[in-house]
């Protein structure tokens, strides 16, 4: 396909690749899969970079210079504005430990190098997602990366036959689209956020820019056909996929290949379809589309951060009020900012418009810098609002008292806790996932009180099911091997008790569980009910036979809607402390039916197994988190003396776990008997 002039109908394209994103984030039932429109982005953006460096190669007038002041003119000055005024506003919204990653994440933007940093920290969907204003400068990043790389191919391939360069792009995109299967398999998040895995999809419009299609051959109804197919390609995973879906990999294809359809169709006949994208509001959209994406994030999660409410529970006047203004600010920067800038009504020298570019650089990754060194300018909360804050970041500590090796989330690597002397061997291991993490602070501390040793066991996403496999990737088989070395541990040391605990409605409903077996699947609530039931049964009873106590640990009340950052800006904003929390009748609901097996397997267990070595207490020991930390008027507060009970939606803070350290040294002290 040849260079065209400018194209109305690729910004009608790109309309509908922001609109859907817009909606997704902001939570809009019918777009649960509107994420897919970075995808289309990337193929519009593989065909346009083409096109204009591939022309500019055959007349002998490319340069890397011209071409980045292209880019720069048409990215850099939006970008600075939209950045710098979303460090500012942060200021005025976040707690501390939100600023300093927003810091983080501004000092990785300025270095292009946004997606590797949330690659390495944060996930994309979820709603620790919600925390982070700049999440979506994720998908720029993978662009200037791009395009930092790909003029050197085209400029290597440049003496080569046209049929030589379209197969060395097609080949590069194949290899790309390979890595991109195998790493949303085994390495999720690296597959949505790194070149490597995303390169095909902007390699797939290098490769349309490049080919030979004689779009002036097709028929009216060719090209409404292929409208009509990339319409449903691309409407099909906006309106199915969701966050569960594996992505990029194979679910990629179809937006892909859908955009290529409507690329395809736009340059063709004359059809009823082909103006569906070339005037009116579609193009209107498509020029604000930059602007649109740029704006639409921060202004969602900063009106979360200062309701203390997450996206999807804004009202619907909320919602249309943050797009409205998404719509006026784009518009704004795109008369007052990009569009003087492209056209050298200001900043007309490439070296001034370098100078400025690199100042609101440097100047936006100084507040960064900033943000970060002073852990998010603490100083300027109040010191009630700057305690609830803290708990997002409350982990206790990993290993007491100090001077013990660092902690480690493997029974491999044990480390002592509790009252420790020199001849004094660990007895109590805790094991679990996360949950058991958090717990740690708690039961350290009751195990120094009841003069006793333990170690962990403990792994997050690990629930303490030796046979248990609860996904197919690489972490849920280092998860079956984590529980085969705790099992291990428990054999070698002189272990008498194990205190077990994990988030545990989230295993009895997770209907992915299955056997190590691989031919014996379980599908459904129910049938994920009946294997947890039967494997933690079994690893009980497993136990008791040698002769080992066991604490079961229950689920904590914790509150999703409950995050200390979120809730200290509400509070600071005006929110009453004491709101926060869960109802127990609540909490009671989400763990009747694992109460109600637990009540069963005490009474079997009990029965078999009634009393210990030496004493006469049970084997079979319950603690109940609720009988601490919920009151008589059937509240669970996540607020106790102004600290934060939990440090995030539903794990204790090291405050927290030591408020369980009374019920859990009465247990430990039963149990060592």
């Amino acid at each position: 396909m040849t260079a065209t002039a400018y194209r109305p109908d690729i910004d009608g394209i790109r309309a509908l690749a922001v609109i859907p994103v817009v909606l997704f984030h902001a939570k809009v039932s019918g777009f649960s899969g509107g994420f897919v429109g970075v995808d289309i982005f990337f193929v519009i953006s593989g065909f346009l970079i083409t096109q204009l460096i591939q022309g500019e190669i055959m007349r002998g007038r490319f340069s890397y210079i011209d071409f980045w002041e292209r880019r720069a003119r048409r990215l850099l000055p939006p970008m600075i504005v939209v950045v710098g005024a979303t460090v500012l506003a942060s200021g005025f919204i976040l707690m501390p430990v939100e600023l300093q990653a927003l810091g983080q994440s501004v000092i990785a933007f300025a270095l292009f190098v946004s997606n590797i940093h949330f690659w390495l920290e944060a996930g994309y969907f979820g709603a620790a997602a919600e925390t982070i204003p700049l999440l979506h400068t994720w998908s720029l990043a993978v662009e200037e990366q791009f395009y930092i790389l790909f003029p050197a191919l085209l400029l290597l391939l440049a003496t080569g036959s046209a049929r030589l360069r379209l197969g060395v792009i097609v080949a590069v995109g194949v290899v790309s689209f390979v890595i991109s299967v195998w790493w949303t398999a085994d390495y999720p998040n690296a597959a949505y956020y790194l070149l490597p895995s995303r390169a095909w999809q902007l390699m797939l419009g290098a490769a349309l820019a490049l080919s030979r299609i004689r779009t002036t051959r097709l028929t009216d109804q060719q090209t409404d056909g292929l409208y009509l197919v990339g319409l449903a390609l691309v409407f099909w995973p906006i309106m199915t996929y969701s966050d569960s879906t594996p992505f990029p990999g194979l679910a990629a294809l179809a937006p892909c290949l859908g955009t290529v359809c409507l690329i395809v169709a736009g340059a063709g006949g004359t059809g009823r379809l082909r103006g569906l994208f070339a005037h009116g509001v579609p193009v209107t959209a498509g020029r604000l589309s930059y602007g649109i994406y740029l704006w639409h994030w921060p202004l969602l999660t900063l009106w979360a951060a200062s309701t203390g409410v997450s996206v999807s529970e804004f009202s619907p006047l909320e919602v249309v009020s943050i797009l409205g203004l998404t719509l006026l600010l784009s518009w704004l920067s795109y008369r007052w900012v990009e569009q003087p800038v492209r056209t050298k009504k200001v900043l007309v020298s490439r070296s001034g418009l370098f100078r400025a570019g690199a100042t609101g650089l440097l100047l936006l990754a100084a507040a960064g810098l900033a943000a970060h060194l002073t852990h998010g300018f603490g100083h300027r909360l109040p010191p009630d609002i700057r305690l609830i804050a803290n708990g997002a970041d409350d982990i206790g500590a990993r290993c007491e008292p100090a001077g013990q090796r660092p902690a480690a989330e493997s029974a491999a690597a044990p480390c002592v806790w509790g009252k420790i002397t020199a001849h004094r061997e660990p007895t109590v291991l805790l094991w679990g996932d996360s949950h058991a993490s958090a717990l740690y602070p708690g039961l350290a501390l009751a195990a120094e009180q009841a003069s006793l040793a333990g170690i962990s066991g403990y792994r997050g996403g690990c629930p303490p099911l030796p046979n248990v496999l609860f996904s197919l990737d690489e972490y849920g088989r280092e998860c079956i091997e984590h529980n085969a070395a705790v099992l291990r541990q428990i054999e070698k040391d002189a272990i008498r008790v194990v205190v077990m605990t994990a988030s545990w409605s989230r295993w009895i409903g997770d209907s992915a569980m299955t056997e190590v077996d691989p031919q014996k699947r379980h599908h459904g609530p129910e049938s994920a009910k009946t294997l947890f039931a039967r494997e933690f049964d079994r690893v009980i009873e497993t136990l008791l036979k040698r002769d080992i106590t066991v604490i079961i640990v229950e689920e904590i009340p914790y509150s999703t809607r409950f995050h200390p950052s979120r809730f200290a800006a509400a509070v600071w904003h005006g929110a009453d402390p004491a709101s926060a929390g869960l109802a127990e009748a609540d909490y009671q609901q989400r763990n009747r039916w694992f109460t109600a097996h637990l009540d069963e397997l005490e009474a079997s267990m009990l029965a078999r197994y009634p009393v210990a070595r030496a004493g006469d207490h049970a084997r079979l020991l319950r603690v109940t988190p609720a009988s601490a930390l919920c009151d008589a008027s059937g509240h669970c507060a996540s607020i106790v003396d102004g600290h934060a009970v939990y440090r995030d939606e539903s794990h204790l803070s090291g405050f927290g776990a030591r408020l369980l350290a009374p019920q859990l040294t009465l247990a430990l002290t039963e149990a060592s008997r």
